[in-house]
This record gives C-alpha cells, structure tokens and sequence, in this order.
C-alpha cells in the first residue's frame, strides 16, 4: 500500500475513533460535571500536567526519532528501549520524591499523595513507547486507534464514573487515569510485540539523540506555552478557579482532539515520508488549512455564539462562571489545532532548532500576557492565551515560509477567505434571529442555531478541496490518485 493510502486509511480509522471516543466524552462530560466540583478538576488538571511534563522528560523524543528515521537498524530499536527503561524509571523516581515540592508550589498539600499515586506511570509509558513508535512508523494507524478507543472505554470511563458515583472526587478521576494508562501499554505490547535484546549502542544513540533532543525541547516549549494558564490559575486562583477554566478550556478542547492527534501523528509519519518532495508537502498543507478550517472555524464561531446555553446543557447551571472564557477560548479554535500543520512539516524535515525558538518566543508572549492579565481572572487569562494562539500560527506560517521558499502566506489568506466571511455571515444572522425565537430554553436555541450554522455553511460542499475529501473516504477507502497527494 502506498504511503498516500497509509495516511489516508488511518486518517479514516483515526478519525472514527476520535468521533467514537467524542461521544463518549460529551456523555462523560454530561454526568462527571455533576457529580464533581470545581476543585476537583483543578486539582485534577495539576497532576495531569506534571504526568505529562515527566513523561516529555523521559522520552527525549526518541521515539519521534524512530518515526523520522529512513535508515533505521535493529541497532537504534534496541538502544531506544534501553534508554527508555533507564529514563523512565529515573523519571518515576523523581516524581515520588518532587511531590512535596509540587504541592507546595501549587500550595495544595493533597497533591503530594495525588502525584505519588501516579508516579509509576512514566515508566510504564516509556517501556511502551518502542511498541507505538514502530506502530506509527509503519502507519499501522487502525492498531493504535483501537488501543486508544478501548483504553478509553474500558479503561478510563468505567472507573471514573464507578469511583465518582460513590463520591470520591478528585481521585475518580485519578484513579480512571491510572487504569486507562496502564491498558495502553498493555495493548501497545500486545500490538507490536517487541523483544529488546542486550544491545546497547552509543553511536545508534547518537544519532537518534540530535533529532530527539531537538523535539523534547520543542515538545516540551509546546507545553509550556499550552499549560502556562494551568501555572497562573493554580498558583495565583487555586484549584476552584483552575477548576471553572478547566472545563472551558476541555469543551473547546473536545473539538480539537478530535484532530488533534491526527495531525500531530498520522500527518508527522506521513510528511516524513515525503520530507525530500516540498510540492508534495505543500500541496498537502494547502489542503489540510482549508479543510481543518472548514471544520473547525464554523465550530468555534457556533460555541462563541452560544457559549452560555452549552454551558447549561453540557455542564449545568453551576458551572455558567465559566462562560465568558470558554466564549473567549473558542475564537481560537481554529488557531490551537492549523499550527500543527506546518509544525509538522518542518519537524518531518528535520528542522527543530528554528520551532524551537518560536515556543521560546511563544511562551515569553504568554508570560507578559498573562501576568498583564491575571487582575481580570480566568476571562484575563483566557484572552491572553487566544493571543498567543494567533501569534503562534502565524509564526509557524512564517518560518514554514524560510524553509520552503515556493510556500505563500497570502495564498492560505485567499484559499480561506469564503470560510471567513460565511463566518461573519453565520454570527450576524444568528445574533439577529435570536430576536425571532419565540422560547429562551437552551437546547431549542442550541438547534436552531446548528441549522442556521449548517445553512450558512452549506456552500463548503461544494467546494472542490471538500468534495474530494469526502470522495477518498467512502466506505471502500477510495484514496485520492497518488499524483494529487
């Protein structure tokens, strides 16, 4: 099978399982928000950052090496395993000894426990990641798409919800974590079923290390600048503010993830392939922008347009505090998730030493943003962070445009300019017909807004870019020729 059809079968199963495993998030989302408080997502959402600030740690990308690789030897898989053993299980240790520090940073005291609890999971993770690594290497999407779904399934919503029933708070949340990060390792070894040998080469190590050290930093700048609204509202707001914002940021989040991971991965393995080939690159980032943002900007304006009736429906009443920032948040749906395009391209071609500079620049942004907007609390903060993320896309735009020199800013301008202006179309009409609506009942409003939304949009289908998409994903997997890829 051709790599073109590789990334566009596992962009089908990829795709599916995210959409699969959305729905059972909304449901998830539904039920949890009732059930917990504020507090206990952010006391939640701290653990969960310094898990996976560890795990960045641990990795130093060396599996982002092996998928990046083209000559790669049985020698370089044997030496990242090894590495990985040691890096984990030096990275577990200094999670259980740093908790202390953590919950005093954080001036939380049950955090010290809570970090402890999960202080084993970087070296499961690590000993996994060889098994994933080759999985995506060889764009054998549908093995890890299914790890993910039922590790989710299985794993994460039966605990959570079992635990969070019976009113342990933030620790079902915890506890569902745990379950749902050991299942994926597991079903990572069953998947790829690899078995290290005594082999361990320093100059195998080497030449993996460049590149993966590289991508630890940019990786770890990427989530600093994405996790420093999870630094300012837990150490200057505390865990219910951290709480409310966190909740914002998820429900925006939700469309994100659904492809988030695509990109970062199916589209990174996929780019590698072609690292040599800048017209294939670019012919694939064009397509990718419009289509990404055909789906996501008509998104992100219906949630700005209705972001206190979602609160209601989603959430619950006690949760409306949280409105204004996940308005705020969702106007830069469309810049958290295109960024990744041309990020992915320069990491494909090697090139991490100028991202790196743009998360450093990045995160410097956020910081002055952020500390010059924390008097106006989580909204202040919500706002500094849309900044950021409109700095960030445009940054990657330009430094794409350093490493591939037939690359044109305004050409992604002119592809997406109906989608802005149908955008602005869908928000006066729907401000304006809200004027005519004979109910206030949240979920009528809700559906009458989708079908202006879908109305207003209806144009995109039309469109080439768009139709040809759905022509390659019909139910035979039919890829598009190989020349228009």
């Amino acid at each position: 099978m051709s790599v073109s059809k590789q990334v566009i079968v596992g962009s089908m199963w990829s795709s599916g399982a995210r959409i699969l495993t959305a729905f059972f998030r909304i449901g998830l989302l539904l039920i949890l928000s009732r059930l917990l408080e504020p507090e206990d997502f952010g006391l939640f959402q701290v653990v969960s950052m310094v898990f996976l600030y560890m795990v960045t740690l641990s990795n130093l990308g060396l599996g982002s090496a092996i998928v990046q690789k083209k000559d790669l030897l049985p020698e370089h898989i044997h030496t990242v395993f090894w590495a990985y053993a040691f890096l984990g299980f030096t990275g577990s240790l200094l999670l259980f000894f740093l908790a202390p520090l953590i919950a005093e940073f954080f001036k939380q005291e049950n955090l010290t426990v809570a970090v402890r609890v999960i202080a084993f999971l970087p070296l499961t993770h690590t000993l996994s990641a060889v098994s994933r690594s080759l999985l995506l290497k060889e764009l054998k999407i549908k093995q890890l798409s299914i790890i993910e779904t039922l590790s989710y399934l299985l794993g994460y919503i039966p605990v959570t919800l079992i635990l969070a029933f019976a009113g342990f708070g933030y620790w079902s949340l915890i506890a569902g974590f745990v379950i749902q990060s050991l299942f994926t390792a597991l079903m990572s070894f069953r998947a790829f079923p690899f078995r290290p040998a005594f082999v361990f080469s320093f100059q195998k190590f080497k030449e993996l290390f460049r590149f993966g050290f590289f991508d630890t930093l940019n990786i770890f700048a990427a989530m600093t600048a994405n996790q420093a609204d999870t630094f300012f509202i837990g150490r200057l707001m505390g865990p219910v503010s951290l709480g409310l914002y966190n909740r914002a940021y998820n429900l925006m989040a939700a469309n994100v993830n659904l492809f988030s991971d695509f990109i970062d991965r199916i589209f990174f393995a996929g780019f590698s392939q072609k690292q040599d080939s800048d017209e294939s690159l670019l012919r694939a980032f064009y397509k990718a922008d419009f289509l990404i943002m055909a789906f996501m900007l008509p998104l992100g304006f219906y949630c700005f347009a209705n972001a206190k009736d979602l609160i209601i429906v989603l959430l619950g009443e006690k949760w409306l505090p949280a409105a204004i920032a996940f308005q705020i948040l969702s106007l830069g749906l469309v810049f958290r998730l295109n960024y990744k395009i041309s990020y992915s391209i320069i990491r494909a071609k090697g090139n991490m030493e100028s991202t790196l500079w743009i998360w450093i620049a990045n995160i410097g942004l956020t910081v002055i943003l952020m500390f010059s907007l924390k008097n106006h609390g989580i909204e202040g903060i919500a706002l500094a962070l849309l900044i950021s993320m409109i700095y960030r896309y445009f940054h990657l735009l330009f430094s794409l445009k350093r490493e591939i020199k037939s690359f044109f800013i305004w050409k992604v301008l002119k592809n997406n300019s109906q989608l802005y202006a149908l955008g602005g179309l869908f928000l006066f009409i729907n401000f304006w017909g809200r004027n005519f609506l004979l109910t206030e009942k949240p979920i009528l409003v809700l559906a009458s807004s989708l079908l202006i939304m879908l109305l207003v949009f209806s144009p995109l289908f039309f469109n080439p870019v768009v139709k040809e998409f759905f022509e390659s994903i019909s139910f035979k997997f039919k890829p598009l020729p190989e020349e228009k890829l």
